[in-house]
């Protein structure tokens, strides 16, 4: 019987946590980016699973729905640029 080939699945891991790095870089470097969407963009990089009430509590929202729009400006201006 074939052993699976193990470091095929290490490589593929670390590939896609290099493109992730990268693509977040490249939206941190976006021009006319606010300091508050770089911000936002660091924590959800650090806390893919945080809930909106975490968000907020950690990054000094008002509300869940002020995070949803936060988001929500940042994924427009991504999209523009």
């Amino acid at each position: 019987m074939k052993k699976p080939n193990r470091r095929k699945y290490l490589v593929t891991g670390y590939e896609e946590t290099f493109e992730n790095h990268a693509l977040v870089n490249q939206m941190l470097d976006a021009q006319g980016l606010s300091e508050e969407g770089r911000r936002l963009i660091q924590y959800l990089y650090r806390s893919p699973d945080a809930s909106l009430s975490e968000i907020a509590g950690d990054c000094g929202y008002t509300s869940k729905k002020a995070v949803s729009r936060a988001i929500q400006r940042i994924a427009h201006h991504l999209i523009r640029y």
